[in-house]
């Protein structure tokens, strides 16, 4: 086997296991239940999307299926320009979530300095 054989049959193995894997990682919701959040719809839309990309060379890989034809370039251009969206759309939902997290904290700050005073008021009073 030579080194170029040995790299084309590691990046076909590759390929087959990266579909099987985005593809079944939605089953995840059934120990998960990703749809409540968005941080979860976004997981499963980039899995979802990885899988549409690697698609065409699933179908190649297992089924002998040519996928040199225009309508399997274009899935994969959809899906290749779908994922950094996903991307994006992931960083703003991590923005709005370390957002709400800054503001609870703050709100449990002023909560304890009030608490604090209100102790040391009550202990100037006595």
């Amino acid at each position: 086997m030579t080194q170029l054989q040995f790299l084309n049959d590691w990046i076909q193995d590759a390929v087959f296991i990266g579909f099987l894997s985005a593809v079944l990682f939605p089953f995840v919701g059934i120990y998960f239940p990703w749809w409540r959040h968005a941080f979860g719809w976004n997981l499963i839309a980039f899995d979802l999307a990885i899988g549409i990309a690697l698609f065409p060379a699933f179908l190649h890989r297992v089924f002998g299926v040519s996928t040199t034809g225009l309508v399997y370039i274009y899935i994969v251009a959809a899906a290749l320009t779908v994922i950094p969206l996903i991307v994006i759309w992931r960083a703003y939902v991590l923005y709005i979530e370390q957002k709400k997290g800054a503001e609870e904290v703050e709100s449990q700050r002023r909560l304890r300095r009030k608490q604090t005073e209100d102790i040391q008021d009550s202990q100037r009073e006595a």
